[in-house]
């Protein structure tokens, strides 16, 4: 209370210098309830925005979470979709392959049928003049 210091040289009544004691004290009063309601407002305020902050921290984890998942979604998708890719891929090889198998033992039979074909109208028996069969086969 420096205030009652520097005024203690101003000449007042008892009953005037009660009355200023009396108003410090109610002024200072006000003062501490002001300080109590500000720094309850501040610590409101403060949790308020704490939990404003972890409101975000939370969002933004899930975000990070869905995309992650997202992400997981998509990469797989692209293995499926790689899987199927290779098993069309080799159904059609196997396919290909069955099917030129196939017209090879066709051709392979036409071949042995004009064989014996020639060989009968030729004449000629399986072991003898082979060479001769041979080329006939060749030129046609």
């Amino acid at each position: 209370m420096d205030h009652t210091e520097r005024f203690k040289g101003i000449p007042m009544s008892k009953a005037m210098r009660a009355m200023c004691k009396e108003e410090d004290y109610a002024f200072l009063r006000s003062l501490d309830e002001r300080r109590q309601v500000l720094s309850d407002e501040i610590q409101q305020v403060q949790k308020e925005l704490e939990e404003r902050h972890e409101e975000r921290v939370q969002r933004r984890h899930q975000r990070e979470r869905k995309e992650k998942e997202r992400q997981r979604e998509l990469e797989e998708m692209q293995k499926e979709k790689q899987e199927q890719w290779r098993n069309q891929a080799a159904t059609r090889a196997a396919a290909q392959e069955r099917a030129l198998r196939e017209r090879a033992d066709r051709l392979k039979q036409f071949r042995d049928f004009q064989r014996q074909v020639l060989e009968e109208e030729l004449g000629l028996s399986s072991g003898e003049n082979s060479k001769v069969l041979e080329d006939l086969l060749l030129r046609i």
